[in-house]
C-alpha cells in the first residue's frame, strides 16, 4: 500500500544494504552518504503524512520495510565509523531514533538516544519533546531539562500522565499540546521531525501498556498493571499489541502458541498469561525456559513486576531461579 507511494527512483533496498557494506569496509557497493540519507529522509516524508486513522496498518511488517530500511540507514549513518562531522552524526541519530519510532520500534529509538544523550546538550525543549516522544524510557529525563512554563513542558507533562494511567480522554488535550511545540519549533530541522514525530505519539497512545491492558486485560489484577508500569514497562511493541487485542491472548481460555522472532516481546506476553490465568483459577503455573539465562531473566522479571501481595508468584520465581 504505502510503497507505492514512494517515488519511483527511489531504491530503499540498495540503499539500506549499501549502507551496512560502507560501514563495514565491504568492497563493491558504495555511495555518497548524501544519497543515502537523502533516500531516508525521502521515506520518512511519505510515512509522516499517513492518515492516523491507517496507523495500525504499520504492525503489518510487510507495510514498514521502507520505514525499517531508513531508520537503519540513519542509524548507520550516525555511527563514528561513517566519517561523517560528529555534529552532524548528532542530527543523524535524533533522525534515526524518530525513523525507528515511527513504525513503534521504541526499544530500537530508546538504544538510539541512550546512546546519543550524553553527547548532545539539551538545550532546546523542541529537541526534548522530540526525543522523549521517540523515546519515552527518556521522557522523565526529557522533563527534567526543560523549563517549566514552557509548551514543551507542559506536552511532556501531559504525555507521562497518560503513559502512566491510559486515559484515553487525555489523549486530544496531548496532541493540541504537540501541535503547539510543532508550530513553536525554532528551525527547520526540528520542525520537519517534529512533523514526523506526530506518527510516533500516534503509536503510543496505541500502544500504551496502561490503555491496552486496561482495556483488554480485565483479568489482571489493577495493582499489578500499576507496578509494571511504575517498573518501566510503558509501551508495547507491535505484536505484542496485536497478540493481545487481535488475538485475545489475555481473554481467551483456549491453548495457544506465540510464534514470534527474537525481541519482540515474548516474555512479557507469557509473563501476563501467568498473571491472567492464576486470576481465572487458584493454583500452581509454571514458565518454562530452555536456558539458565532466560530463566533467570523471567524470575528477575516477576520479581520486579508482581506486588508483594501476590507472594505465591514471587516464591514461584525464586522457586525458578533456585532449579536454574
Amino acid at each position: 500500500m504505502l510503497q507505492g507511494l514512494l517515488p519511483q527512483w527511489l531504491d530503499y533496498a540498495l540503499s539500506e544494504n549499501t549502507a551496512a557494506a560502507m560501514l563495514r569496509g565491504l568492497q563493491g557497493l558504495s555511495a555518497r552518504w548524501g544519497e543515502l540519507i537523502a533516500t531516508a529522509q525521502a521515506v520518512m516524508g511519505v510515512y509522516q503524512d499517513l492518515p492516523m486513522s491507517h496507523i495500525e496498518s504499520l504492525y503489518d511488517e510487510h507495510n514498514i520495510l521502507p520505514l525499517i530500511a531508513a531508520s537503519r540507514i540513519l542509524d548507520t549513518a550516525s555511527h563514528a565509523s561513517a566519517d561523517l562531522p560528529e555534529a552532524d552524526r548528532q542530527y543523524l541519530a535524533i533522525a534515526a531514533a524518530v525513523a525507528f519510532a515511527m513504525y513503534g520500534n521504541f526499544p530500537s529509538a530508546t538504544a538510539v538516544v541512550r546512546r546519543l544523550v550524553p553527547t548532545v546538550p539539551l538545550d532546546s525543549p523542541s529537541l526534548a519533546v522530540i526525543l522523549a516522544t521517540a523515546a519515552p524510557a527518556h521522557l522523565g529525563e526529557m522533563l527534567a531539562s526543560c523549563p517549566s512554563d514552557l509548551p514543551e513542558k507542559i506536552y511532556m507533562e501531559r504525555l507521562q500522565a497518560f503513559l502512566t494511567t491510559g486515559e484515553v480522554n487525555r489523549i486530544e488535550g496531548i496532541r493540541a499540546a504537540f501541535i503547539t511545540c510543532l508550530l513553536a519549533a525554532p528551525t527547520s530541522f526540528e520542525g520537519a521531525l517534529l512533523r514526523s514525530a506526530r506518527l510516533c505519539l500516534e503509536h503510543l497512545f496505541r500502544l500504551s501498556v496502561a490503555r491496552t491492558l486496561h482495556e483488554q486485560g480485565s483479568l489482571l489484577p489493577a495493582a499489578y498493571i500499576l507496578q509494571l508500569i511504575d517498573s518501566g514497562v510503558r509501551v508495547l511493541l507491535p505484536p505484542q499489541f496485536k497478540a493481545i487485542t487481535q488475538h485475545r491472548l489475555l481473554t481467551s481460555s483456549a491453548n495457544g502458541l506465540v510464534a514470534l522472532p527474537t525481541s519482540t516481546g515474548k516474555t512479557l506476553l507469557g509473563e501476563l498469561c501467568l498473571m491472567t490465568a492464576l486470576q481465572q483459577h487458584a493454583g500452581v503455573v509454571c514458565y518454562l525456559a530452555p536456558y539458565v539465562a532466560l530463566g533467570t531473566q523471567v524470575a528477575r522479571a516477576l520479581e520486579e513486576h508482581v506486588p508483594r501481595s501476590f507472594g505465591y508468584v514471587a516464591c514461584l520465581a525464586v522457586f525458578v531461579r533456585i532449579l536454574s
